[in-house]
């Protein structure tokens, strides 16, 4: 009985050799919790590097390595619920027995993996996809990913998509992109195991489970081998924007390209714009300027989409008919696996002296202003016109009337002659005579004018039982009055 508790405190607790000593702990987790591996003494932390991990890692991410003075710790975090196994591992003084760790389920958190495709070309991105459901909504969610000297990992931390439901919880959706950093060097194709990124909760208690995927095993294959190293691998598209088909001779044109790609990083469309610039041909009519980039990616859950606008300065240096150049895109498609040529054929253009937009340009001010002035003098022709209305109503005598016609007279200006002085109408026939040459010249019945001065006449000249007086002439005047046009001018 003795040995038999001897031998149950040694399986419980630390396990040494040669004063070498490993820790696992704990025994039981829920997945999403870490388990700790811990390595302490001299000769076991030399020793460490080693140690083959790769049975490990199939049933354990390790996602982090503390390396102290006199201690190794391995953060573990299984990759899946029941009963898994750390595996015996042995190398110099580092003796590590095989342990069973159960793993219970997490309850809180769900996970549905999309794992990369088992088989890439050299560089093509792709994408590992992870779908959360959370049954708290409170619990937060991102996505994270060690660094590789193999590849180069995009992580978009945070959700692209998150649904609330109230039967199901929340729902985000996560994603990677993954691209192969040998870009173009492989002569055969190449096996490969990529490591998952881990979905990090954050739950209410302020603590962190983290999820991961099993390891992938890739194939990355060359490009074929009639295809330069320097070809793009995706899907790529190209649009110009040359608005207009005049330009004019030394002014300052853009010429606009719109690159987009599906599965294309940013700096490969800028490698593209490069290979396209570098197609221009010299042009005794053209001059070329520095051109202006501005380029942005995203991550989308069908993968990584890039765009790249390119606004390149050009100056007409001849009148006359010129082409803009054609324009050839090449890329490897790798869905359909062919070579793609996107061929922009050259657009013609004609180019105008310099010397008719000046013109153009100096019409179109004097018309500008020559209609400011018009619009201005009818404001004014507007205000005399409503000014002498006013008048002639509240005149309550004849000699009131004819004053306010006079003066009415007097204010009225040719148009091309502003400073032009005329002179008061001393009598109703002279008034009458530069009327009717005003009048006519616009168009207008002269009846209401005619019949206005008669019925004047006879108010002023006539005798005292005269039949007719004046109510009646005011009467006739405001007839006049309002047959003038309230924006009518004086034309010459």
């Amino acid at each position: 009985m003795i040995w038999l508790g001897v031998m149950l405190s040694l399986m419980s607790g630390p396990v040494s050799a040669e004063g070498e000593m490993v820790r696992i702990f704990p025994k039981q987790v829920m997945l999403g919790d870490r388990v700790t591996l811990s390595i302490s003494g001299d000769q076991a932390i030399r020793d460490f590097d080693k140690l083959d991990l790769t049975a490990l890692k199939q049933q354990f991410a390790i996602h982090d390595i503390d390396v102290s003075s006199d201690r190794i710790r391995l953060r573990l975090y299984p990759i899946s619920t029941g009963l898994l196994d750390i595996p015996a591992m042995k190398a110099g003084a580092v003796r590590i027995p095989k342990t069973q760790i159960e793993v219970k389920e997490n309850s809180e958190v769900e996970v549905t993996w999309q794992s990369p495709k088992s088989k890439i070309y050299s560089a093509e991105n792709t994408l590992w996809k992870a779908t959360v459901k959370l049954a708290n909504d409170a619990n937060k969610v991102s996505f994270q990913a060690n660094e590789s000297d193999d590849w180069n990992i995009q992580v978009q931390s945070q959700p692209l998509s998150e649904s609330v439901s109230l039967v199901s919880g929340k729902t985000s959706v996560l994603v990677a992109n993954y691209q192969f950093k040998e870009l173009g060097m492989l002569t055969s194709s190449k096996t490969t195991v990529l490591q998952s990124p881990a979905v990090v909760v954050k739950n209410t208690s302020n603590n962190k489970w983290l999820f991961f995927d099993e390891p992938h095993v890739i194939q990355i294959k060359p490009l074929p081998s009639f295809l330069p190293i320097t070809i793009p691998t995706g899907r790529v598209s190209l649009e110009l924007d040359t608005p207009g088909f005049f330009k004019f001779s030394g002014d300052l044109n853009y010429w606009v390209w719109q690159l987009t790609g599906e599965s294309v990083d940013a700096a490969t469309l800028n490698q593209i714009a490069h290979q396209l610039i570098a197609q221009i041909p010299h042009d005794e009519k053209l001059e070329w300027l520095t051109e202006s980039r501005e380029r942005d990616s995203i991550l989308t859950e069908q993968g990584l989409k890039s765009r790249l606008t390119v606004r390149l300065p050009y100056r007409v240096l001849q009148p006359g008919l010129f082409s803009l150049p054609e324009l050839n895109l090449r890329y490897f498609d790798v869905n359909t696996t062919k070579l793609q040529n996107q061929l922009v054929a050259s657009e013609v253009q004609f180019a105008l002296p310099i010397w008719l937009l000046w013109i153009v340009q100096w019409l179109l001010l004097i018309t500008g202003l020559a209609g400011l002035y018009f619009v201005l003098w009818q404001i004014k022709q507007a205000w005399l016109n409503w000014k002498c209305r006013q008048a002639m109503t509240q005149s309550e005598t004849a000699e009131q009337l004819i004053d306010a016609m006079f003066d009415w007279q007097q204010q009225q200006r040719c148009i091309l002659k502003p400073n032009q002085q005329i002179l008061r109408a001393v009598s109703l026939q002279q008034f009458q005579h530069r009327a009717e040459q005003q009048l006519e010249k616009r168009g207008q019945k002269l009846d209401n004018l005619a019949v206005l001065i008669q019925s004047l006449n006879q108010t002023l000249y006539s005798e005292a039982d005269s039949n007719q007086t004046w109510p009646q002439t005011q009467q006739q005047a405001l007839a006049w009055i309002h047959s003038l046009p309230l924006w009518s001018f004086t034309k010459c």
